[in-house]
């Protein structure tokens, strides 16, 4: 709300009425577009994010956790099939791809993992997109079931 006072040369004052200015910057979104599934071999999971179309913000940032901590592509268990995204940065500390450029939009994301190296069961995945506002959203759970021990001998 907006009220402004005036005083003139006798200082003698004037307040307008008030004005009220309702703000609607809506965040980004982000969903993913692999559904849960039975996995096994080699897979690939797609997300997609999108800045709010009514402003001029961008997908800046897009994290990953999977089995609810920060992805790394060097994990051994969740080996990579290359990287996200060849022109933004990586911190294999955060699981974050960061592209500060304005020419590029983090909008898709498409990432490969060979599950044979994947304990048998269920693994989780989510996603965090920041757009270039400094305003997040989180995907909701994707939840694979790797199923690679199937066939072989037990003893």
């Amino acid at each position: 709300t907006f009220t402004v006072t005036v005083t003139d040369s006798n200082n003698r004052t004037a307040t307008s009425g008030t004005l009220t200015l309702t703000s609607s910057n809506p965040g980004p979104s982000v969903s993913w577009t692999t559904k849960d599934t039975t996995v096994s071999g080699v897979v690939t999971i797609a997300a997609t994010a999108a800045a709010d179309p009514s402003g001029t913000a961008r997908i800046a940032k897009w994290c990953m956790k999977v089995d609810n901590k920060a992805w790394s592509s060097s994990d051994s268990g969740y080996g990579a099939g290359g990287k996200l995204y060849d022109y933004a940065s990586y911190d294999t500390v955060t699981g974050c791809w960061t592209s500060d450029s304005p020419s590029y939009n983090l909008d898709d994301g498409r990432m490969r993992f060979d599950t044979t190296g994947w304990a048998d069961g269920t693994h989780t995945f989510t996603v965090t997109v920041t757009d270039s506002n400094n305003r997040t959203a989180t995907s909701g759970t994707l939840t694979l079931t790797s199923s690679n021990q199937i066939g072989r001998a037990h003893v």
